[in-house]
C-alpha cells in the first residue's frame, strides 16, 4: 500500500469568507497526519482575489480558479509520481477541478461524488457565481461548460 501524502489547497471560490479554506489546517491540527503516519505535506498558497463575478464568463475569479486548478493538478501529479497516495484537503468544492485534471493526466480514472447539492449550475445561472456551484458540471463537460474547456 502506498503511503499517504497531504496536499492542503485552501481555495475559496465564494464571494464572502466562510472559513472553508481553513479545513485542511483544521484536520491537520486535529491530528490527521499523525493518525495516518503522513510525513509529506504540500501547502498551496491562499489566493488573494477580489471575489467579483467576471462580466463575460459569469463566474467569480475564473482565471484564478483555472490557474489554481493547475497548481492542484501539478501537486497531485508530483505526489503520485513520488509513490504517494495524495489526500487533497480543501473545503471548497472547486478543488475537484484540479483533482480531476490530475487524474486525467494519469490516464483513466473514475469519480464517486457526494455533495449536499448537485454542483451542476452553468455560468450565469448560479445565484452566487461561485465555481463551487459548478465544478461537477465543469469536470464532466456538460451543457455550456464545453466552451470553457482548454
Amino acid at each position: 500500500m502506498k503511503p499517504f501524502s497531504i496536499i492542503k489547497a485552501p481555495l475559496v471560490s465564494e464571494e464572502f469568507f466562510s472559513g472553508v479554506s481553513l479545513m485542511g489546517d483544521s484536520l491537520i491540527n486535529a491530528g490527521l497526519a499523525e493518525q495516518l503516519g503522513i510525513k509529506s505535506t504540500t501547502q498551496l498558497p491562499v489566493l488573494d482575489c477580489e471575489h467579483q463575478r467576471d462580466p463575460e464568463i459569469k463566474i467569480i475569479n475564473p482565471r484564478q480558479i483555472h490557474d489554481y486548478s493547475i497548481q492542484i493538478a501539478d501537486a497531485v501529479g508530483k505526489d503520485c509520481a513520488g509513490g504517494y497516495f495524495p489526500l487533497l484537503l480543501g473545503g471548497d468544492c472547486t478543488i475537484l477541478i484540479g483533482a480531476m485534471l490530475a487524474m486525467k493526466r494519469q490516464g483513466s480514472c473514475g469519480l464517486f461524488f457526494i455533495d449536499g447539492h448537485a454542483d451542476f449550475y452553468e455560468p450565469g445561472v448560479s445565484p452566487s457565481g461561485e465555481a463551487a456551484d459548478m465544478e461537477l458540471g465543469f469536470v464532466v463537460g456538460c451543457g455550456s461548460w464545453a466552451r470553457y474547456r482548454h
